[in-house]
Formats: structure tokens, C-alpha cells, sequence
């Protein structure tokens, strides 16, 4: 399983992360996670759970930062047309 994951970093667009098999039940979409970005740590949101990357090596999700999903999936989707509409970040920033 991969999440697409909206990061907070001034990108225009998600990374697929492959789901650790101790996260693969408990994560769902609207999850904050830790995930690597580059050779940094950064927070970012789950947007998706998908079956496939269209990426062949995929980083795993760290850990989930919240129990609790910290967004809607409403949220998500208003949060990707605005990135869309106005050429904005679809990461953390936007959706919180």
C-alpha cells in the first residue's frame, strides 16, 4: 500500500510513500505522518491511499503524529482544488 502525502515544504505537488505494514492498518487519509523529504524530516498529510506509486522506490511513512485524522476528507479536496485554482502548496500549510 502508498500514501500520497501532501508535505510541508513550498511544492506544488505529492510524493507517494510506501505504507510500513505496522501503519498499514491504522493509517487512513486526513492523518498527519512523518515522512523523509530529501535528507530532512517533514510533517505532511495523508491524501490518498492507493494500491500503486508511479514512482518504483517509494520512502516509508516514519510514523503517524496524531491518532486521530487532523483533516476531512472535504478538506483534502477543497485543499486540492485551491492548490490547482491558485498554483498553491497542497501540503500542511494549506490544509491546516
Amino acid at each position: 500500500m502508498y500514501a500520497e502525502i501532501g508535505v510541508n515544504a513550498p511544492v506544488n505537488q505529492t510524493f507517494h510513500y510506501h505504507v510500513p505494514p505496522e501503519l498499514a492498518d491504522a493509517l487512513m487519509p486526513g492523518h498527519m505522518v512523518q515522512v523523509g523529504f530529501g535528507t530532512a524530516v517533514q510533517h505532511g498529510i495523508v491524501m490518498a491511499l492507493t494500491d500503486d506509486s508511479p514512482i518504483e522506490e517509494t520512502k516509508p511513512v516514519v510514523a503517524i503524529l496524531d491518532p486521530q485524522p487532523v483533516v476531512t476528507p472535504v478538506q483534502i479536496e477543497v485543499a486540492r482544488w485551491m492548490a490547482e485554482r491558485y498554483l498553491a502548496p497542497v501540503g500542511l500549510r494549506a490544509l491546516l
